[in-house]
This record gives C-alpha cells, structure tokens and sequence, in this order.
C-alpha cells in the first residue's frame, strides 16, 4: 500500500498498527460503551425516583437542566478556574487526581442532558419513523451548517488518553478567549454565545442525530429478533472499521489534493457520515447485546439498580487504571476541516509509536498548516481562530 511506501513502516510499525486497531476496537470501545449503559440507567432511575403521578416527565426535565447547567457553567468559568489551579506548581498526584475529577463530572453532566434529552423524546413522541426522521432532518443540517458533524464519532475512531487532557480546557465551536486584560463587554456576550451554542445546541443535535441513527436500526433491521439485529450491526460496523483504518490513507491523500475550502467540507462530511455509521452500528450492536446478556432487565428491585450502579464503579476504575476514561466523553471536539492538510481524517491512536507515524504520512510532502480550528467567524483584521474584537 501507499502508506508502506509513504514511511517506510518496519514489521514492528506494522505490528503496533494492528494491535493498535484491535486494542481500540476490542478494548476500549466496548469499555466505553458499558460506561454509558451504566450511567444511562443509573440516571433514568433518578429521574424515575423524582417523576411524580401528576408530572410523569418532571424527572427527565430536571435532569436535563442540571446537566446543561453543569455543563454550561464549566464552559462559562474554565478560564477562571484555570487561574486559579496552577498545574506548575502542582504535583504529579495533585494534577492526576483534580484532571480525572474534571472528567467525570463533565462526563456526568453531559450524559444527564444526553439522558434528559434522548428520553424526553422517546416518551412524548414515540420510537416511530416521523419522530426519527425529524431528528434526522433537525440534526444532520443543523450539524453540517455549524461545521461540527465529525463531532458524532468516538471510539474507535477519535482516542485519546487521560494525561494528553488539560485541566479546565474545553474546546469551543469559535474560540472566543475572554481571559485577557483587554477584554470587553462584547467580547463577554460573544464567550456566553460560544459556550451557549457549543454545550446546548450542538449536544442536543447531537443526541438528535445518534438517535435518529438507532432507531432507523431498531425500526428496519429485523424489528423481531433483536439479538440477531444486534450482532448484525456489530459485525457491519467493524467491518466498516477495518476498511476505515485502510482507507483513511487514500481519502487523506485525496483531501490534501483539494483547494476549494467546499470541496474540502463536503468531502469530509461525506467521510464524517461514513464513520457515523459506522459507530451507530458498533455502539447500538454492542450496547443491546449488553443490554441482551446481561438480563438486568429481568432482576428484581433494588438489584435492577444495584447491578448498574457496582458495573458503573468497575468500569470508571478500569478506564482511569488503563488511562482512557475520556474516550467515554461526549460532546464537542473539532470544527469539520480543522486540519487543511487532511490529518483529522485519521484514525486517532492510542499507541504514541503508530500516532507519530501517522503524524508523519499526514504531514509529508505539504506545506505547513495550522491545526488550529478554522473559525466560523473572524475579524478583518486578524488571521487568528476565533471571534475577535
């Protein structure tokens, strides 16, 4: 293959790549998704305890709240608290420990709104083909206009690890920075807009498109044996997996080949919407098949609770030993054609090995290019990402 060719890879490159892929596929992901089984079920019998007989929605509502708040309120105060916890002068332990409560609380808020959101929709409109095809209407155009469409993968197609994460740093759809000394009144309101736009409308289009994503699957694919749908799907989307890992190097090569900024967006949401199939494939397999053979559905009160909630403790403490909790995130990542030079289309790694080399393919025989974002929104008077005043 070209990529042999590209950077020269030894066996032991070819090696760490296949162990890399299967440690994603095999490992992480699955890990991932029981995660987000747990905590699913964990918040939907908390909403059930605070539902009453007169308002039977008012637990789901109130967990939708809290998490948008939550959610909201760290985007709005990261530069503050950033501030205030000085890494450098921080020890090891210190900055492990506060950087892995960081990620679980804004873990927890965005599977409240998650939960709150995909919920509310399944009980006041229905699993039925209308409700489905309205979120897809709402979310695939909606994420496609506010560039943000590669924000409906996870893993195994974007990996990372704990320690690459940064306390309090939380990327944003424009980038406005209101930290420094010069800021302003509208540079405030325009920070409150980003945040407000980044946590609550692109995670309610993103709830909106992952579920018009399952359900198509649930209606469609043999309704009446859901264990053979389930196996069906995981079997597809690891397929499609194994021709992703392939096929990025050529769809890399051919994004690097065009210089219109639409042709570039639309390839690439093209690539974004392969790899969404992929992953609603994976997770909604992986997830019924847990949901299937665990039979948690089947045990009486208080164990139907008490199973998710000891899974939940075990999972959390596996993915913070292996280093790779944050792979169970939601939300916003990257604008769609960060990177000019195709390198966001690649599978991201777990091994540093295989990742620098996949730096490198990327990176070879192009001009240097920004990895920053390219911003929605920028100022006359200045190149930098972001809205600027």
């Amino acid at each position: 293959m070209v990529i042999c060719k590209s950077t020269q890879w030894s066996f032991k490159h070819h090696l760490l790549f296949i162990l890399d892929a299967t440690y994603n596929a095999a490992v992480v992901t699955p890990i991932s998704i029981s995660l987000w089984w747990s905590v699913w079920d964990l918040f939907y019998a908390l909403s059930t305890v605070i539902s009453a007989k007169t308002y039977p929605h008012i637990g789901l509502w109130v967990l939708l709240t809290c998490g948008s708040i939550g959610k909201l309120s760290l985007y709005l105060l990261q530069h503050s608290f950033r501030h205030y916890v000085n890494l450098a002068q921080r020890s090891k332990l210190f900055v492990v420990i506060v950087t892995r409560i960081d990620l679980y609380i804004t873990f927890c808020f965005g599977m409240a709104v998650w939960v709150g959101v995909w919920t509310l929709m399944d009980e006041i409109t229905g699993i039925n083909t209308p409700s489905t095809m309205v979120c897809l209407a709402i979310s695939l155009p909606g994420l496609f206009i506010l560039r943000s469409l590669r924000n409906g993968v996870s893993a195994p197609m974007n990996l990372d690890l704990d320690s690459n994460q940064k306390l309090f740093d939380y990327p944003m759809l424009f980038k406005v920075d209101p930290s420094n000394d010069n800021s302003t009144i509208s540079q405030y309101v325009y920070y409150f807009f980003d945040c407000f736009i980044t946590v609550t409308v692109i995670d309610v289009l993103l709830v909106f498109y992952w579920r018009a994503g399952f359900n198509i699957l649930d209606l469609y694919l043999l309704p009446n044996d859901p264990t053979l749908s389930a196996w069906i799907t995981v079997i597809v989307g690891y397929t499609m997996f194994i021709c992703v890992l392939f096929l990025q190097f050529p769809a890399l090569n051919i994004s690097k080949k065009l210089a219109s900024p639409w042709q570039r967006l639309l390839y690439k949401s093209g690539y974004w919407i392969l790899t969404f199939i992929m992953m609603v494939c994976i997770w909604r397999g992986i997830w019924n098949l847990i949901v299937i053979y665990a039979g948690v559905e089947h045990l009486p009160m208080p164990y139907y609770y008490l199973v998710p909630l000891i899974a939940h403790i075990c999972i959390v403490s596996i993915m913070f030993a292996l280093n790779i909790f944050c792979n169970g995130l939601s939300g916003f990542t990257k604008v769609d054609d960060n990177c000019l030079n195709g390198s966001d289309l690649l599978v991201k790694n777990i091994f540093q090995t295989v990742s620098n080399l996949m730096t490198v393919y990327a990176t070879d025989d192009t001009i240097d290019e920004p990895n920053e974002s390219t911003p929605l929104i920028t100022s006359q008077s200045t190149n930098e990402p972001g809205l600027q005043v």
